[in-house]
């Protein structure tokens, strides 16, 4: 089980990115995680210092009243921004959360009130 300093999570790239150069490249990478219905999925670990920082995101308030936890920022000098500068990098775009990318799961959870239950601990 993952600390409150860590956690696991595992996104489905949304459709706000369709389109992009990076989403056409994906295409053609057969180590990436591609579903034809239902987009591309990869996971991201993310560790924080404390328990009281943020892990760096928001999320879009529409679709989370509709219990869906679609990204709409991300925020700046948090362990999200820091996992995106490092990847991107080392020419890892793809696997750079973006607004529009939807969290799946967080910890293994998948339930949206566990995974809220998961990014809080």
């Amino acid at each position: 089980e993952m600390r409150g300093t860590e956690v696991l999570m595992y996104f489905r790239r949304g459709c706000s990115v369709v389109g992009r150069s990076s989403e056409v490249a994906l295409v053609a990478r057969p180590e990436l995680d591609v579903d034809a219905e239902d987009g591309w999925k990869f996971s991201v670990h993310l560790k924080r210092k404390t328990i009281d920082e943020g892990w760096g995101f928001a999320f879009e308030t529409k679709a989370f009243d509709e219990q869906q936890r679609v990204v709409s920022k991300i925020l700046s000098h948090t362990a999200l921004s820091k996992h995106n500068r490092t990847f991107a990098a080392e020419g890892k775009h793809p696997f750079c959360v973006v607004p529009g990318d939807v969290l799946l799961r967080a910890n293994g959870s998948s339930a949206f009130d566990t995974i809220g239950e998961q990014l809080a601990r």
